[in-house]
């Protein structure tokens, strides 16, 4: 994997990169640069740009650039833009429906990332539908066979394209047996409430001890995950009124 480092940044290029896109400075122009904006919130942000006659997407993960945690990993492991760039290329070669990648661009500070950049080919698609149903498990599947576990397999975060189901969002974790690929397809049907039935659909044995355990941890996992949202709602709530509220004031008289 080719490198260069320029004003702070480092940048990794995973091939050979269309011309406009071959240097560390190249690539942070772009990321000034206007386009036409896809997403932006305040987990990350998308652009399409062209250049040299070539759809690219840029995005940037705002809301892992700034999280404390991955900042201070990011002290002993790879960012999270270029673990990203790694798999989409290993999920290529292993003939997984996705985006080509080109470059992955970072800024460290004391080691730490603190903001970082994923350059791909961009690809024309929509978010899937339950109508694509069969479409995503077949990814899914391959994803598996590959490897790798989805973690986040949200129906939105598959793409459409009239023909082909593919995957952009991936974290590639290392697919850890029948676990992984149990948790993965409990977390689409509690994404939907349970209404895509896939564990049925796909005719899996509920009676095994890897089902059993996987079904209470993801249990345990929305619990724990609607504790803390009440504890948070609760935290913001005070702040808000005792900031409407202010400071009593004493207005006893002095003695």
């Amino acid at each position: 994997m080719r490198h260069e480092k320029y004003a702070g940044w480092t940048a990794y290029w995973i091939g050979e990169p269309p011309s406009g896109i071959g240097t560390t400075a190249e690539l942070l122009a772009l990321t000034t640069r206007t386009g036409e904006v896809i997403k932006d919130d305040h987990r990350s942000m998308v652009k399409r740009l062209i250049v040299d006659g070539h759809g690219i997407a840029a995005k940037q993960p705002r809301d892992k650039n700034r999280r404390k945690w991955i900042r201070l990993l990011s002290l002993v492991r790879n960012s999270e833009v270029r673990h990203t760039l790694t798999t989409l290329s290993t999920l290529q070669r292993e003939a997984v429906e996705t985006v080509r990648p080109i470059a992955a661009l970072e800024k460290r500070v004391w080691g730490m990332v603190v903001d970082s950049w994923l350059f791909y080919f961009y690809r024309t698609g929509k978010p899937c539908s339950r109508e694509q149903l069969q479409l995503i498990i077949d990814v899914l599947q391959a994803l598996h066979r590959a490897g790798f576990r989805h973690e986040d397999p949200h129906i939105e975060n598959f793409l459409y394209d009239g023909e082909k189901v593919f995957v952009i969002d991936c974290k590639g974790k290392p697919r850890l047996g029948k676990f992984s690929d149990y948790n993965d397809f409990l977390l689409m049907e509690q994404k939907t409430n349970g209404g895509l039935d896939i564990i049925r659909r796909l005719n899996i044995d509920t009676s095994t001890p890897a089902y059993r355990l996987m079904r209470a941890y993801r249990r345990y996992r929305s619990i724990r995950y609607r504790l803390k949202t009440m504890v948070r709602d609760w935290s913001r709530a005070g702040k808000k009124t005792g900031a409407v509220s202010g400071p009593v004031k004493n207005k006893s008289r002095p003695r």
